[in-house]
């Protein structure tokens, strides 16, 4: 699993039928898919979203984001879904769901 993972929010959409979990990791994760790593980048995001209806993990997208910042705004620009394993995406889910 990644190291220094920190839980970072969860939105839940109804009308999209979707919760989504987001963790902050090291920019240098973003290296490990062959994802350029942008100037000013400050850390790396991840979403996990899953349909409200149905949270199977088998269910579960997964995405990676670079977080640039400039003038104490960072954005996320640039989103990569990418595959994890599911024992990963698990623990990454049981995380979110005790901090939140």
């Amino acid at each position: 699993m990644f190291k220094n993972v920190i839980f970072d929010d969860v939105f839940v959409s109804e009308e999209l039928n979707e919760i989504t979990y987001y963790f902050i990791l090291d920019k240098e994760v973003l290296k490990n898919f062959n994802i350029e790593i942008p100037e000013k980048t400050v850390h790396t995001e991840l979403s996990i979203s899953l349909p409200l209806d149905d949270q199977e993990i088998y269910n579960a997208v997964v995405a990676i984001s670079p977080t640039v910042e400039d003038d104490d705004y960072s954005e996320d620009v640039d989103w990569n879904e990418i595959v994890l394993p599911i024992d990963e995406i698990e623990e990454l889910i049981e995380m979110a769901r005790k901090e939140w």
